[in-house]
C-alpha cells in the first residue's frame, strides 16, 4: 500500500539552488503579488463575509522578518480540506487538496489544532469528547481550538529548527447564500538564510497530512486558478492581502508588493 503521507518534491531546477535569498524573496513577491492581481478580477466574491474569531497570538512576529511564503489552510464545511506539506521558503506558493471523504466529522487537523483529547482535555460546549462529538463550528469550540492549536504549534517549532513558526492566525468565511462556512487559517512561514551560504534553508515541516494530495507551484509561472471554486479564490486572495499588511508593518509602513 503507499504511503498517503509521500508528497513529491518539486524538481532541481525549480529550487534553484544557486539563486541568493535576495533572489528568492523578489521572485517570490512577484508571483504572490501576480496571483493577487488575477485573483482580484475573477470570482463573485460578494456573497462571501469575514468572522471575526477570537483568537489568541502567543507568538508575535519577530522584528525584522519578512513573509516570504503563505500556507492558506482551507476547511469548508465538513469533510473537505485542503492543507500544507513541504515548502522551499521564498520559492513556492503551495496548495494541498485532501482527498474526499476522508476524516469526515474530525476537521480540526495540524496546524489548526488536531485535538487529542487525551492531550488536551478539552470538551464541546455539550460535554461530549471532542473524539466523540459531530463538530460544532469553530466559535462554539474556540477555547479547545486554541488550546489544541498552541500545543500543536509548540510541536511544530520543536521540530522545525529552519523556520520561525508563528501561531496560526484562523478567520472564517460565511457563504450568505447557501450559509455554508469556509474556515481559513494562515500560517506564516519566516525566511531563514543561512548567512554563510547567502541562500534560503529549505523547511521541511511536520508530515502530517497522510492524506493529501500536494501541488506545487513553481515560482516561474502562477498556479492555475480558473479551476478554484469562489471560496477558495476569496481565501487565497485574503492570504496574500494578509502578507503584504504583515510585511508593510514588519518594513515600518513600506509596500509588501
Amino acid at each position: 500500500m503507499k504511503n498517503r503521507s509521500e508528497i513529491p518534491a518539486p524538481t532541481p531546477d525549480w529550487l534553484k539552488p544557486k539563486q541568493t535569498f535576495k533572489d528568492l524573496l523578489i521572485e517570490s513577491k512577484e508571483v504572490m503579488g501576480a496571483i493577487g492581481s488575477r485573483l482580484e478580477g475573477m470570482g463573485n466574491y460578494e456573497n462571501l463575509e469575514l468572522l471575526h474569531l477570537d483568537y489568541d497570538e502567543p507568538y508575535a512576529p519577530k522584528q525584522g522578518k519578512e513573509i516570504v511564503a503563505t500556507v492558506v489552510i482551507v476547511q469548508k464545511n465538513r469533510g473537505w480540506h485542503t492543507g500544507n506539506g513541504m515548502l522551499s521558503p521564498g520559492s513556492h506558493i503551495l496548495l494541498a487538496k485532501q482527498q474526499e471523504g476522508r476524516w469526515r466529522e474530525g476537521t480540526w487537523a495540524v496546524p489548526m489544532g488536531k485535538i487529542e483529547p487525551e492531550k488536551d482535555g478539552v470538551y464541546t460546549p455539550y460535554g461530549v469528547p471532542l473524539k466523540n462529538a459531530k463538530f460544532p463550528m469553530a466559535a462554539d469550540i474556540g477555547t479547545a481550538v486554541r488550546k489544541a492549536a498552541i500545543r500543536e504549534e509548540a510541536e511544530e517549532i520543536d521540530i522545525t529548527p529552519s523556520v520561525d513558526a508563528v501561531m496560526p492566525i484562523a478567520g472564517s468565511f460565511r457563504d450568505k447564500a447557501t450559509g455554508m462556512i469556509v474556515h481559513v487559517v494562515i500560517d506564516d512561514i519566516f525566511s531563514v538564510p543561512d548567512e554563510k551560504l547567502n541562500s534560503p534553508i529549505s523547511a521541511e515541516l511536520p508530515n502530517f497530512r497522510e492524506h493529501s494530495e500536494a501541488r506545487w507551484f513553481p515560482v516561474e509561472k502562477t498556479p492555475e486558478l480558473e479551476g478554484l471554486s469562489d471560496e477558495t479564490k476569496f481565501v487565497l486572495l485574503t492570504a496574500l492581502n494578509h502578507i503584504k499588511t504583515k510585511n508593510a508593518e514588519l518594513s515600518g509602513g513600506a509596500s509588501g508588493d
